[in-house]
């Protein structure tokens, strides 16, 4: 499928969905979709159980995040339909920093083991193996890298949501004997509405 048919796809699903805010963005403001890719990076050295990637606080900063806080820009309801996970650990005393990280190498079985989980409150929005949305391997195209997903979720807009790494019981992101960092970044690629 390419991505005008894409693009169809996720307005039919924003026209119909049942949520009353976005029903009422698309009724009111006529509203057209653009691509669009957010992201999230972070530092994940020493996650473990259930660890929180986004923050009330954080800040919209080029590298690092792509949205500012923990919710999207009133009236910009996004349809997901793609997702990956890129790793990086660098030697904690090269003191890099997350918008510095080279992510292109394979995650540890600690992060491959752990999942990753979007929520609107207490509702899933998405939950994924990590294994499912991490490819580290040389690909014809950086699309390759992303795993599509086929039920389109809908972040809505201005609403506060929660990314976060599930880890198996008594797993954790361990410092190597070298004393490693470990950062993860997160991509999802979908269509915006806009005014």
């Amino acid at each position: 499928m390419n991505r005008s048919q894409k693009r169809q796809e996720a307005f039919s699903k924003v026209r119909s969905t049942q949520n009353k805010a976005i029903r009422a963005t698309v009724a009111q403001d006529n509203p057209y979709l653009v691509d669009t890719t957010e992201y999230i990076a972070a530092k994940i050295t020493g996650a473990s159980s259930n660890f929180r990637i986004t923050q009330t606080d954080g800040k919209l900063k080029v590298g690092l995040q792509s949205f500012s806080g923990d919710a999207l820009t009133a009236g910009e309801h996004m349809v997901i339909d793609c997702i990956k996970i890129e790793y990086a650990n660098h030697i904690q005393s090269d003191n890099v920093k997350v918008g510095g990280a080279a992510y292109r190498k394979a995650a540890p079985a600690e992060l491959m083991n752990a999942e990753l989980v979007i929520k609107h409150d207490s509702a899933e929005v998405l939950r994924m193996p990590v294994s499912d949305i991490h490819n580290p391997n040389a690909t014809n195209s950086n699309a390759d890298k992303y795993r599509e997903l086929g039920h389109l979720p809908i972040l809505e807009a201005d609403r506060a949501f929660e990314i976060s790494l599930e880890y198996p019981d008594g797993v954790a992101m361990k410092q190597a004997a070298t004393a490693d960092d470990h950062f993860i970044r997160i991509e999802w690629r979908g269509f915006k509405l806009k005014k």
